[in-house]
């Protein structure tokens, strides 16, 4: 897929796709007007790149994910039902994280180690007394409210191995907010500084991800100038980002 703020060529999912599987994840966050798009690509098998005149080939096999009742959102207008029917052909039900809890220490361990590779931090672990923390919660907000708890312990915890008082999953139930816990020594501007940093990444990652790379899109709906944006991109991993003049 070519965007026009590009200096070089960028392939869209369709293309990077092709031979495999594409994945939809939150499908029932599409517009309407979007959704007649993967309909089409269902239907017809082709798509066409964004700038270009001229329809696709495609071979994909797609997958949707959503946490939303598709069939509720139908009878509200909200989805589409062509659409629905298209995707509901094998369907499978993930139950919730608290009803597989034999999962949470495998996932804790691979996104720890996924969350310091992206912060440049040295690898942490778990300490007994934190899983069994993790273990007794229920997860209403599934794998993403476990990730964002992984992701506050590897923050505050100077050290490798990340104890129980560095799980604050207190905070989900109306806590005040972002917080050290009690026995971090690191200094607040250092801190500050990391959470900033961690923050600014995983907020820039999904921009450019939902906008398939292009900045001004992404700048634009961060509501921030594109060419700071576009040094944002950059410095967190995103090189051949560009910005139009």
């Amino acid at each position: 897929m070519l965007f026009r703020s590009a200096r070089t060529d960028q392939k869209g999912l369709v293309t990077l796709a092709q031979g495999g599987t594409l994945l939809l994840d939150e499908i029932d966050s599409l517009s309407l007007s979007a959704q007649s798009k993967v309909l089409r690509l269902l239907q017809e098998q082709t798509y066409r790149p964004l700038g270009s005149e001229v329809f696709r080939r495609a071979d994909v096999r797609i997958i949707a994910a959503t946490n939303q009742n598709l069939q509720e959102l139908v009878d509200k207008k909200a989805f589409r039902s062509d659409l629905f029917f298209r995707i509901h052909v094998l369907h499978a039900h993930l139950p919730a994280l608290r009803q597989r809890r034999s999962d949470i220490g495998l996932l804790s361990r691979h996104f720890i180690d996924e969350i310091c590779k992206s912060a440049q931090m040295p690898r942490k672990v778990l300490s007994n007394a934190a899983l069994r923390r993790l273990d007794e919660h229920d997860w209403p907000g599934n794998v993403r409210e476990l990730y964002n708890t992984l992701q506050r312990a590897v923050l505050f915890t100077p050290g490798q191995q990340i104890a129980a008082s560095a799980i604050d999953i207190g905070m989900m139930r109306g806590g005040a907010g972002l917080h050290a816990p009690e026995g971090v020594s690191e200094k607040f501007r250092s801190a500050k500084q990391r959470a900033i940093q961690l923050f600014e990444r995983e907020y820039v990652r999904q921009m450019m991800n939902k906008h398939e790379g292009n900045v001004t899109q992404a700048a634009r709906e961060a509501g921030k100038d594109r060419r700071a944006f576009g040094r944002l991109a950059k410095k967190y991993g995103f090189p051949n980002s560009s910005v139009e003049g």
